[in-house]
C-alpha cells in the first residue's frame, strides 16, 4: 500500500476536518473577492470624490477586512494542521521520510486552496453582481453609473488568494519542522474544546445581539428648526 493510498483513506475518515477547512478558506476568499470587485467597480469609483475622505474611509475598511480575513484564515489553517498532525506523526513513526510527507502535504494543500479559490471568486462575483445591481437601482435617480467588473477587482481577488496560499504553505512547512514525534501525535489534544464550551445559548444570544446591532444602530432623527419668538 502506497503513501497516497493511505493518505486518501485517512482523508475519507476525517472528511469533516477537510470540509471545515474548505468552508473557512472559501468563505474568506468569497468575502474579499466580492469586496474588491465592488470597490473597484465603476459604480463605486465614480461615486467617490477624488482626494476626499470618503475614498480614504472606503479603502481603510477594505484594508481592515483583508487583515481580519487573513487572521481568520490563518487560525483555520492552524486548526486544520493540528488535525493533520496526528496523521503526519503516524507516518513519521512508521518510518516515512519527512521530505516526502512535506511534498505530499504541500500538494494536497495546493489542490484544496485551488478549489476554494475557484469557488470563492465565482461566488464573490455573483454576490458583487447582485449587490452592485441593487445599488445601481437605488442610485439611478441620483447618479448615472452602472456596475461592472474590472480587471483591477479580479486581480486583487487573485492576489489575495495567492497570499493566502503562501501563508498556508508557510504554516505547513513550519509544522513539518517538528522533530519530536510524540509531540506531533499529541498535538490534536491541545485544541480548544469549542463544541463543549459553545452551546446553543451562546449561539442564540449572539444572533440576537447581532440583529439588534444591525437594525438598532440607526442614526437619530434630526429635529426640525426651532422657532424662537420674535421680540416685541
Amino acid at each position: 500500500m502506497t503513501l497516497g493510498t493511505l493518505w486518501s483513506r485517512l482523508r475519507k475518515k476525517n472528511k469533516g476536518d477537510y470540509r471545515q477547512f474548505q468552508f473557512c478558506m472559501t468563505f474568506s476568499i468569497l468575502l474579499i473577492s466580492s469586496l474588491m470587485m465592488m470597490i473597484c467597480s465603476p459604480l463605486i469609483q465614480n461615486s467617490l470624490p477624488a482626494g476626499g475622505d470618503s475614498g480614504k474611509q472606503a479603502y481603510l475598511i477594505c484594508g481592515i477586512a483583508v487583515v481580519g480575513c487573513f487572521i481568520f484564515s490563518a487560525y483555520a489553517a492552524r486548526l486544520f494542521l493540528r488535525y493533520k498532525s496526528r496523521e503526519i506523526g503516524i507516518f513519521i513513526a512508521l518510518g516515512a521520510r519527512r521530505k516526502v510527507l512535506a511534498e505530499a502535504l504541500s500538494l494536497e494543500l495546493g489542490k484544496l486552496i485551488g478549489m476554494c479559490a475557484a469557488a470563492g471568486i465565482a461566488l464573490g462575483a455573483v454576490i458583487a453582481f447582485i449587490v452592485g445591481k441593487g445599488m445601481e437601482l437605488l442610485t439611478a435617480q441620483v447618479r448615472n453609473a452602472e456596475f461592472g467588473f474590472t480587471l483591477s477587482g479580479l486581480a486583487l481577488s487573485a492576489l489575495y488568494t495567492v497570499l493566502l496560499f503562501l501563508l498556508i504553505q508557510f504554516l505547513a512547512r513550519r509544522a513539518m519542522r517538528r522533530t519530536n514525534v510524540i509531540e506531533v501525535i499529541n498535538e490534536q489534544r491541545k485544541q480548544e474544546p469549542m463544541k463543549k464550551s459553545v452551546s446553543k445559548k451562546y449561539f442564540m444570544s449572539g444572533a440576537v445581539l447581532t440583529a439588534a446591532g444591525l437594525f438598532g444602530a440607526r442614526p437619530p432623527l434630526c429635529p426640525g428648526p426651532r422657532r424662537f419668538p420674535l421680540p416685541p
